[in-house]
């Protein structure tokens, strides 16, 4: 357990969580329930959750169980391998990825070019033009990070 427990600390770093369960597995119950209590011990259950029950394709002749893995919040059903659900999830993760997300323009001086190589480390730099002052740049990055940057926002 110590070693699934120190797998998981790198979520304390994500934005969001996808909880991928192998719904065909017969204990996917308590394995699902695992790791629920290895999030709660590391404290990160207030980030938004995404489960995505795997493998629906193997579920033919349990067809109540997978109406009832559809019927839960929070959670989308799926097939890796025949991509039924995948359209769905991307849609999803989209919409929770992108709630706590600005597109900002930015004119960063040459000065100051640390934080242009901050927003390709931290951010999702979509266009970068050099001018005779500085660099401008439009990226898409978490609300936090573009209130810092708010005194080079271009107006």
């Amino acid at each position: 357990m110590a070693a699934f427990k120190s797998t998981l600390e790198v979520v304390k770093d994500a934005d969001l969580l996808l909880h991928v369960i192998d719904c065909s597995h017969e204990l996917y119950r308590e394995q699902s329930e695992a790791v629920y209590q290895v999030l709660q011990e590391l404290e990160v259950t207030e980030k938004p959750i995404l489960t995505v029950y795997n493998k629906v394709d193997r579920l033919t002749q349990h067809e109540g169980l997978r109406h009832r893995l559809e019927q839960e919040e929070d959670a989308l059903c799926l097939s890796a391998r025949t991509g039924e659900g995948v359209p769905e999830l991307l849609e999803n993760l989209a919409r929770l990825l992108g709630q706590d997300r600005v597109e900002l323009e930015l004119s960063i001086p040459y000065g100051e070019s640390r934080l242009a190589a901050r927003l390709h480390e931290e951010a999702q730099v979509l266009s970068e033009t050099y001018g005779e002052t500085g660099i401008l740049i439009r990226a898409r990055m978490d609300k936090g990070l573009g209130e810092k940057l708010a005194p080079y926002v271009r107006k």
